[in-house]
C-alpha cells in the first residue's frame, strides 16, 4: 500500500483505519491456527508438505497486512502530532511564563526575608504579601 491509498484509507475510516487493519490481521492469524489444527485430523497425515505451505502462506497474508495496519497508523499518528503542533507550542508556553512567575514571587519573597534579617527581624506577612 503506497502512503497516498494508505492516507485514503485514513479518510475513509478515520482514526480508526491503523487499528481495524491490524485487528483484521490478528483475526487472519487466529483463521490460520484454527484451520491448521483442523487439517491434523485428516490432511496432515497424508499431505504434510501442502498443510505447512497452506500455513506459511496463510500467516505471510496476515503479517502483510498486520504490517500495514502499522504504517496506517504510522500516517495516522504523524497527522495527529502535526495538528497538535501549535497546541503543544502553546501549552509549553504557558507553562514556561507560569514557571517564571512562581520564580519571580519566590524572588520576591526570598529578597524581602533576606532584607528583613539584615536589620534584624522577621519578614511580616504584609511585606510578603506585598502590602508593605
Amino acid at each position: 500500500m503506497d502512503p497516498g491509498t494508505g492516507l485514503n484509507f485514513v479518510d475513509r475510516f478515520g482514526e480508526e483505519a491503523g487499528e481495524a487493519l491490524f485487528m483484521a490481521g490478528v483475526a487472519m492469524l487466529e483463521q490460520a491456527v484454527a484451520r491448521a489444527r483442523e487439517g491434523v485430523y485428516g490432511r496432515w497425515k497424508y499431505f504434510p508438505a501442502g498443510e505447512v505451505r497452506k500455513l506459511r502462506r496463510d500467516v505471510a497474508r496476515a503479517l502483510r497486512l498486520v504490517h500495514e495496519a502499522q504504517r496506517v497508523q504510522d500516517l495516522v499518528n504523524e497527522e495527529l502530532r502535526e495538528l497538535s503542533r501549535p497546541i503543544d507550542e502553546m501549552l509549553l508556553e504557558r507553562a514556561r511564563a507560569e514557571r517564571r512567575a512562581g520564580t519571580r514571587e519566590a524572588e520576591r519573597v526570598r529578597l524581602i526575608k533576606h532584607a528583613a534579617r539584615r536589620e534584624g527581624r522577621e519578614a511580616t506577612e504584609a511585606e510578603l504579601d506585598g502590602e508593605a
